[in-house]
């Protein structure tokens, strides 16, 4: 079973779970008392989107040089054009790296989802995106690089 197959069940599932929670968006604009809540929760889940997409395109660079390196610790204890081995460090290196790589990819997905929650969930509540994503980690994250970068650069 590929891994991109995992990926696309995932992904059904996500979609499936979207649907679901704007139906009950959806239900819930009907009662005037719950608009609110309605609309807050349609936008908690249409941000959901960009942000999962955001923060596994961060961690795919990541992923890239682990499984290079995984690659490369192959072919050094195996030169040649073989893609099957019976060498028991190459399979649990193998298996290690893929088991972490996926590790990697899930942490992420579930970072974005709850960043774009958060943030649709306030844009819902009539806040600007700019205003709530800068309070979000991946901007604190990103405000703290570059500090570094430019203290260090001063010197």
């Amino acid at each position: 079973m590929p891994p991109t197959f995992l990926y696309l069940v995932a992904l059904i599932l996500w979609v499936g779970f979207g649907v679901a929670v704007w139906v009950v968006a959806a239900i819930l604009m009907i009662f005037p008392g719950m608009r609110r809540t309605g609309r807050r929760l349609a936008c908690a889940m249409a941000v959901t989107f960009p942000g999962v997409i955001a923060y596994q395109a961060l961690a795919a660079p990541v992923v890239a040089a682990l499984l290079l390196t995984m690659w490369l610790f192959w072919k050094t204890l195996e030169p040649g054009p073989g893609t099957t081995t019976s060498n028991p460090a190459v399979i649990a290196i193998s298996l290690l790296t893929l088991v972490l790589a996926f590790i990697i990819v899930l942490a992420m997905s579930l970072a974005g989802f709850w960043e774009g929650w958060r943030v649709g969930w306030a844009m819902g509540a009539g806040q600007g995106f700019m205003s709530t994503a800068r309070t979000g980690p991946l901007f604190r994250v990103a405000r703290h690089v570059r500090s570094r970068l430019f203290a260090s650069g001063a010197s």
